[in-house]
């Protein structure tokens, strides 16, 4: 089965000028996305000495028209003015496809015998027709395109093979949905007297703001807010997990946190469900279990077990 020139072409180049409109596309929508100027990808470089996105959209687009118009024995058409934009290069791309969709191949015919000259920089080239598709006017033109797209992908584009050639699928991977903290914000009357409280229980104050306070102890945290509502921080609870519970209460004992800030702290107690904790109020209302984990009967077993004689 032989393949004639315009088939070998014209299909070729108008498939990947679509998905090279594909990359235009995908850099104006990451540039809308994180709010930056077109002319930060427009005028991006793999290397300073290599030329900017824009420039080898252009010349990809170009050589489109330098591969197929001398093949079918025409002039190559100009490829035309256009802003210095997205939009500017979808028409370029619009412009260049619409030029070829009306080579039909009845121009292409004969078109073997054809010696083609052109350019390549500084240099002469003069070759027959299907050395200069397939050897010439083709690589060039995915040279310009793979510059377009390797340009993007330095740039955090989430791009691959698929919109390279619109083939290619693979299995979207996993989001990363890996957490790293959580942090409640404790509703605090009085921001300065709670600051004063979570200090004296031996916390770190490590930002603080008229608004706003950040406490951490080891690898637990919370932020203090500005926020006093009576029934909702009534009805607010933190659970601190600790090694020593026992040292834990006689450390705030120590701190006269009762009498100083007027708060209740009742005494440690084992829980049925295998932890020893004890309650205490912040200024604002705010009731705290600090806990510690002990060996137990599992709940189930002290349900089932049943009286004893």
């Amino acid at each position: 089965m032989s393949v004639g020139l315009h088939e070998a072409s014209v299909p070729v180049f108008l498939r990947y000028l679509d998905r090279l409109l594909a990359l235009v596309n995908a850099a104006d929508d990451h540039a809308r996305s994180r709010g930056c100027e077109e002319a930060a990808l427009l005028h991006a470089r793999l290397a300073p000495d290599m030329l900017p996105f824009e420039t080898q959209v252009q010349i990809a687009a170009n050589f489109a028209l330098r591969g197929c118009f001398p093949l079918a024995g025409q002039a190559i058409p100009p490829y035309g003015e256009f802003p210095a934009t997205f939009d500017g290069l979808r028409s370029g791309i619009a412009r260049v496809a619409a030029l070829l969709t009306a080579l039909g191949p009845a121009a292409f015919q004969g078109g073997e015998s054809r010696i083609i000259e052109s350019k390549a920089g500084n240099a002469a080239v003069s070759l027959a027709a299907p050395e200069f598709l397939f050897q010439y006017a083709l690589p060039n033109f995915f040279f310009h395109v793979t510059a377009a797209y390797a340009i993007l992908r330095s740039r955090g584009l989430a791009i691959g093979k698929e919109q390279f050639d619109g083939f290619h699928s693979y299995p979207q991977p996993a989001p990363n949905l890996s957490t790293v903290e959580i942090k409640a914000f404790v509703p605090a009357r009085d921001l300065e007297l709670s600051k004063e409280f979570y200090q004296a229980l031996g916390f770190t104050l490590a930002f603080s703001s008229d608004e706003l306070a950040y406490f951490h102890r080891g690898n637990c945290g919370f932020l203090l807010q500005k926020f006093y509502v009576e029934e909702h921080a009534k009805n607010f609870m933190m659970h601190l997990l600790v090694e020593n519970v026992d040292h834990w209460h006689q450390y705030i004992e120590a701190q006269g946190v009762r009498e100083r800030f007027g708060v209740k702290v009742e005494a440690p107690e084992d829980r049925p469900w295998a932890m020893r904790d004890f309650i205490m109020f912040d200024p604002s209302g705010v009731l705290w279990r600090i806990a510690q984990n002990i060996d137990r009967k599992p709940i189930e077993s002290l349900a089932s077990s049943g009286p004893t004689e």
